[in-house]
């Protein structure tokens, strides 16, 4: 019988590449456990929001459906008067988008007297 012997090799770039491949699957599992673990949570919070009752935001915006909708003024000194929101709206369509001029006023003279004009300067003479 003639003697044969076993020859044992490591086939390194073997190793190598079932090493790689084996870490770029691990991680492509990881983040997509990931993902769709982010995507089920953001998919609960959601609907638990859309179940659940904010009645401070409901108030909140009534408070300011109502505003809008009814004519009043801006300030305490009732200076800047509102309108509601429909007839601007209407204001602004007939204007073609544009404001309306506010009306020119004459400041009222301190004491009931008249302004006087201010002095023109004078040219020098030449």
């Amino acid at each position: 019988m003639a003697a044969t012997s076993i020859r044992q090799d490591v086939n390194a770039p073997l190793i190598v590449l079932i090493g790689v491949v084996s870490g770029l699957l691990l991680l492509v599992i990881v983040f997509g456990l990931q993902a769709w673990f982010v995507r089920e949570e953001s998919a609960e919070i959601a609907a638990k929001w859309r179940v659940s009752k904010n009645q401070w935001l409901d108030d909140l915006r009534a408070e300011q459906l109502a505003k809008i909708q009814k004519a009043g003024f801006a300030d305490p000194e009732k200076t800047k008067p509102t309108l509601p929101i429909a007839q601007g709206m209407q204001l602004m369509i007939q204007s073609n988008g544009k404001l309306p001029k506010p009306p020119a006023t004459k400041p009222a003279a301190a004491g009931g007297q008249q302004q006087q004009q201010p002095k023109q300067p004078e040219q020098p003479k030449k």
